[in-house]
């Protein structure tokens, strides 16, 4: 299937490219292969349907805000399977900030709260941290609490960790 869906290009530069997909009922992106690592922010609900590369067909449901990630490499196609418009944000991660490896090049954690390695699942992987406190893509059908809290926090029942300072205003 050819593209049907509107995709509007919100910010590029070398490190990421921001894309808003808009589908009306039965529009698609049309067959593609992912070059980067990328993130999706659902801005509505919706029901999508994905066509791999071998024919398999995978139908999920999207929540407004949930966001999952994929590594590079994908290669399928994504039809608005609903009745209703639906729209998402695409993050693709060009390359990694400067000395940092990308989530998806380091080793999987198996000693974080979930113990659970990257893996797809119907509603996506999230982020999560593992016993060294780097970030992990985690099912999070295997998380205590089914929880998309990236510090795992809200999903061990304990308090989420404060965010850091800006830059330059640190505490003195």
């Amino acid at each position: 299937m050819t593209t049907t869906a509107r995709a509007s290009i919100q910010h590029e530069d070398d490190r990421t490219r921001v894309t808003r997909w808009d589908f009306e009922a039965g529009q698609s992106t049309g067959r593609h292969v992912h070059a980067y690592d990328y993130v999706v922010v659902p801005v509505t609900d919706g029901r999508i349907r994905v066509v791999g590369a071998d024919g398999t067909v995978t139908v999920s449901e999207l929540r407004a805000g949930e966001s999952y990630a994929r590594p590079a490499g994908g290669e399928h196609e994504v039809v608005n399977a609903g009745s209703a418009p639906l729209a998402f944000v695409e993050i693709e991660l060009k390359q990694p900030a400067e000395g940092r490896p990308r989530a998806c090049d380091r080793p999987a954690s198996r000693g974080g709260p979930s113990g659970a390695v990257a893996r797809p699942s119907a509603r996506g992987v999230v982020g999560g941290r593992g016993a060294d406190g780097g970030e992990r893509w985690t099912d999070p059908s295997s998380s205590p609490a089914g929880s998309v809290d990236p510090s795992g926090a809200e999903s061990l029942g304990r308090q989420k960790p404060p965010m850091p300072p800006p830059k330059g205003q640190e505490a003195r």
